[in-house]
């Protein structure tokens, strides 16, 4: 199911990534998200918890909310991963 809600919302999860708001709000959240678990673990738990927060975010007529779940963690997941992505890169050139 993944490999379908990927190919064939790519454009709706790369916009939502890409929006500034959007992005700012769930690196606030998810660095705020306290867990008992492994840092690790904490992305896998965080998603599975909050992604009912952002499924307005993907409400969208004639869509089922399984397909709406799908998108809202693999969003999230995205980016998540990104700022991982980014830190590293600013590590590896010095930013910070």
């Amino acid at each position: 199911m993944y490999e379908e809600v990927v190919n064939r919302y790519s454009e709706v999860i790369n916009s939502h990534c890409e929006q500034c708001e959007f992005f700012i709000k769930v690196l606030s959240d998810y660095n705020n998200f306290k867990t008992e678990k492994k840092q690790s673990e904490k992305l896998n738990e965080f998603i599975e918890i909050q992604w009912k927060d952002y499924i307005s975010e993907f409400a969208v007529d004639g869509v089922e909310e399984e397909i709406q779940e799908a998108l809202a963690k693999i969003v999230i997941h995205n980016i998540i991963k990104r700022r991982f992505t980014i830190d590293r890169i600013k590590k590896g050139v010095k930013l910070c």
